[in-house]
C-alpha cells in the first residue's frame, strides 16, 4: 500500500515538474510554416507540430517567430530552449528526428515560359533567394550563378514583388512558401515551378536532451496517427 502510494506520488511530482516547465521556442517566421494572422495569432504547419508535440509532453510552450538568422543567434546565445528548423550542427545542442520536409525550387512567372531544367540554366538569369541560400544549397548552386545577378534577402513578399515587377527572373526558395505568397499576393497559377533541388527533411534542436526525447516520442505518435499529414493539408490563409 505504502509502495503504491509512493509510486503514485513520484509520478505526480514528475508530471507536475514537466507541466510547470516552460520551453522557450523559436521558429523561423515563414508562412505557411510559422506566421501570425491578422489578429496576431500564431499559426502554421511547424508551429502546430511543435506546439502540439511539446504540449502533449506536458510542457508550457512559449513560441516566438524570428528570421532564421536571428533565431539561430538567439538559440546559440541560449535565449531559446528549442528552435526549428535547424540545417546545421550546433555544438552542444541535441537534434530531433527530422520531420520538416522542404522542397527548394526555382520559381519563374508562368507568363515568362522559361525552360529551367538544370542548375546551369541559372547562369544568365537574375536570381533572388532566401538568406544563407548558398550555404544551404551548396557549391553547385553557387557556381551556377553570376554574382552580379544574385541577391539574398529575408522578406519573401519582397522576393515575389521583385519577380512580378520583372526585376528578377527567378526566386529560389521553399516550394510551399513561394506558392503561399504568390497565391496570396497575385492569385493562383501565376508562377511556374522548376524542381532543381533535392528534398531535405530538417530537425529541430534543443539544449536539453529530455526535451528532444519527449518531442521525438510525441512526434512519432503524431506521424503514426496521420496528424502531421493532416496539418500539411490544412488551408493556410
Amino acid at each position: 500500500m505504502q509502495k503504491g502510494l509512493l509510486l503514485a506520488l513520484c509520478c505526480w511530482v514528475a508530471s507536475s515538474v514537466a507541466s510547470e516547465r516552460i520551453v522557450r521556442v523559436g521558429l523561423n517566421y515563414s508562412a505557411p510554416w510559422a506566421y501570425s494572422n491578422q489578429q496576431g495569432v500564431l499559426q502554421g504547419i511547424d508551429h502546430d507540430i511543435v506546439f502540439q508535440a511539446l504540449s502533449a509532453a506536458g510542457y508550457q510552450v512559449q513560441i516566438e517567430l524570428f528570421s532564421h538568422e536571428r533565431m539561430l543567434q538567439k538559440f546559440k546565445a541560449r535565449e531559446l530552449d528549442f528552435a526549428s528548423p535547424i540545417a546545421f550542427d550546433i555544438p552542444g545542442a541535441h537534434k530531433s528526428l527530422p520531420y520538416m520536409e522542404i522542397q527548394d525550387i526555382a520559381a519563374s512567372l508562368t507568363s515568362a515560359n522559361l525552360n529551367i531544367a538544370q542548375l546551369s540554366d541559372l547562369g544568365d538569369k537574375r536570381v533572388v533567394a532566401y538568406q544563407k541560400a548558398i550555404d544551404v544549397l551548396g557549391e553547385p548552386f553557387a557556381l551556377a550563378l553570376k554574382p552580379q545577378n544574385y541577391l539574398e534577402m529575408v522578406e519573401r513578399d519582397r522576393q515575389i514583388d521583385l519577380l512580378f515587377s520583372g526585376k528578377v527572373d527567378l526566386v529560389v526558395g521553399d516550394k510551399l512558401v513561394l506558392e503561399y505568397h504568390s497565391r496570396k499576393m497575385y492569385g493562383e497559377g501565376q508562377i511556374q515551378i522548376h524542381p532543381l533541388f533535392a528534398k531535405q527533411t530538417y530537425p529541430a534542436a534543443a539544449w536539453d536532451p529530455d526535451i528532444i526525447k519527449a518531442f521525438n516520442q510525441h512526434l512519432i505518435v503524431m506521424q503514426k496517427k496521420g496528424d502531421i499529414q493532416a496539418l500539411m493539408r490544412l488551408p493556410r490563409p
